[in-house]
């Protein structure tokens, strides 16, 4: 057992005793590794606590509905579409490539899409300047937590880290804050017509403000669309890049995976999935789950207790 001089900080690696974390209702607030984080998404879903993070919930959670998710089918095959495209010219070159960049830009297209109802085209080599900017700050980050010494301010910002993390944060932002801006007046325009379109992400939190501006003000939203932006396009390209990488490696397991998309789609391969074929891909998501299981994402989760736990003794325990 290892007590550091600041904190005690337990390290468990039992789901039972993540259990007892996540179970409760006072235990939610996030832990110092978030905080740089924070200073780019700002105090959105992921990272808020309290009264706060009730609220937002209880208001976000029907932005998740599986009616509201359906709407986006098209998009995630679209771009899907276009990635496979991509990848299709790159492989007919004779020398290996990393594939992770281009599905980083897939999944941005995607979230960009969904979030903010607009389209940067990344995939295609547009906005490049946000996109990269997205990289870099995701870089810096985790450059930041794992280098205890960068948590000295002046040593953060005496290599030069502080200054490009407060310059792209403030590129990042404002660009969420011009498409949020420019998505009110859209609507403004248009709340009279009749409209099929399909609604975004953002939409439902403009809607959502209309309904509760005392919980959801402007920089709420920009808060909670870049949290959705890096959440839903940096630990989703992760997840595909390894789910890629174990099939490639088992190929006895690929091929199964491409037995049942032959069944459902014959010899039609430029249809794009309807919700019930997306069902009767059983294997593929049990290989999805696999390598979720193998290779989360996000690796490690942590909190700050506000009160104590109890924690079942028949199990180890690291303390540092």
């Amino acid at each position: 057992m290892l007590i550091s001089l600041v904190k005690p900080k337990w390290a468990n690696f039992h789901a039972i005793l993540f259990q007892t974390i996540f179970d409760s209702s006072t235990n939610i607030p996030k832990s110092s590794q978030y905080r740089k984080l924070k200073e780019w998404i700002g105090d959105g879903l992921l990272i808020s606590t309290g009264p706060k993070w009730r609220s937002r919930r209880k208001m976000l959670t029907q932005t998740f509905h599986f009616a509201v998710l359906k709407e986006y089918h098209k998009v995630f095959a679209s771009q899907g579409k276009i990635l496979v495209d991509v990848l299709r010219l790159r492989a007919n070159n004779t020398y290996p490539f990393d594939i992770m960049p281009y599905i980083k830009r897939c999944t941005l297209d995607i979230i960009c899409e969904t979030a903010m109802g607009c389209s940067i085209s990344s995939q295609m080599g547009s906005n490049d300047k946000y996109v990269e900017s997205v990289k870099r700050l995701s870089e810096l980050v985790w450059n930041y937590e794992k280098a205890p010494l960068y948590w000295l301010k002046p040593i953060w910002y005496l290599f030069g880290n502080g200054f490009e993390f407060d310059r792209l944060v403030k590129l990042t932002t404002d660009f969420t804050r011009d498409v949020i801006d420019e998505r009110k007046e859209e609507l403004k325009l248009h709340e009279s017509e009749p409209s099929d379109k399909k609604l975004a992400f953002l939409d439902y939190l403009l809607k959502s403000q209309t309904d509760h501006p005392e919980i959801l003000t402007d920089e709420g939203i920009r808060e909670e669309v870049d949290t959705f932006m890096f959440e839903g396009h940096d630990t989703t390209s992760s997840g595909i890049t390894f789910a890629i990488w174990f099939l490639g490696q088992y190929p006895e397991y690929q091929q199964q995976v491409q037995d049942e998309m032959d069944e459902i789609f014959g010899d039609d391969y430029e249809r794009y999935p309807n919700s019930e074929d997306i069902q009767r891909m059983i294997y593929l998501e049990q290989c999805i789950k696999e390598t979720l299981r193998l290779t989360p994402p996000v690796p490690f989760i942590s909190r700050q207790l506000e009160e104590d736990v109890l924690i079942r003794k028949d199990y180890n325990r690291v303390y540092f």
